[in-house]
């Protein structure tokens, strides 16, 4: 993650899609705070061949930023989205894609342990709708909470609250994959595994793209385990914390050239939902 210093071409933090028409300062800077935003990550994201607008978006890429100040994170504009894409045949890239492997950045294991639970009750509980979902989960793939055995939550809901019941809902996914920090998947009706039951974004709350009009659909959450590996200061009062960060795109994935001619900057700001953790 880049320091709470002025973002230039210098620091090489991020991999600008494209270098020539970089985000305006307005864009980079936490609408809660005043403050420079710091980049936390990017996925490089290219759109499935059926997708319509595919042809235009054969290069792409959601950069995510973050406020310095760890207590406006869940505040509106304390995290900001930004997409970037490039046809196929473009003026930065080659037309194929190089075949020597050795650019490709290394890969990075990440290790997450799990949370301790706040009572034996809440414990013996989640640990017993965690082996269900599993069993369930191995039988006929990925469940709903409410395909779940009627008898498991109703013994999990004897012995915990709301909340505590579906942050165990959470965790059983999760442990289907400890490994994972960001859970992608852009696809219609796709949406994200929150932590919490509230708060949750209504679809009125999800604005529809500003560029065309069409409305937003999930594509990727980033998950509470990437906290872990920032290296902050675990004193720190206020060091960044979430229980999720849910990003919403375009889901025309629509051209950025009127953006381009008004602002100068290729890069379209998207939603994101910031769940607390707490």
């Amino acid at each position: 993650m880049a320091s709470d210093e002025e973002l230039s071409d210098d620091e090489d933090v991020e991999a600008w899609l494209n270098p020539l028409k970089l985000p305006t300062k307005e864009q980079l800077m936490c609408k809660s705070t005043g403050k420079q935003l710091l980049f936390l990550l990017q996925l490089y994201a290219p759109l499935d061949d059926d997708h319509p607008n595919q042809t235009t978006a054969f290069h792409r890429a959601i950069l995510l930023f973050v406020t310095p100040k760890g207590s406006a994170v869940c505040k509106p504009g304390g995290v900001r989205a930004l997409r970037c894409q490039l046809p196929r045949r473009n003026a930065l890239y080659p037309y194929h894609a190089p075949g020597d492997t050795d650019l490709l950045p290394p890969a990075v294991q990440l290790v997450v342990e799990a949370e301790e639970r706040d009572s034996p009750e809440a414990e013996a509980a989640m640990s017993k709708l965690m082996m269900a979902y599993k069993d369930k989960v191995g039988q006929e793939g990925e469940l709903s909470e409410e395909e779940l055995p009627e008898e498991v939550l109703q013994q999990v809901e004897e012995a915990v609250p709301l909340e505590q019941r579906h942050f165990a809902m959470f965790q059983a996914r999760m442990a289907l994959a400890p490994d994972q920090v960001v859970r992608y998947c852009f696809q219609p009706g796709a949406h994200p595994l929150w932590p919490r039951p509230e708060p949750q974004p209504s679809t009125a709350d999800i604005p529809a793209c500003p560029l065309c009009g069409e409305p937003r659909q999930f594509e990727f959450q980033v998950l509470p385990q990437l906290l872990n590996h920032l290296g902050q200061d675990d004193l720190d009062e206020d060091a960044l914390d979430w229980g999720t960060l849910a990003v919403y795109s375009c889901s025309a994935s629509c051209s950025t050239e009127a953006l381009e001619a008004q602002t100068g900057s290729a890069y379209a700001e998207e939603f994101v939902w910031a769940q607390p953790s707490a």
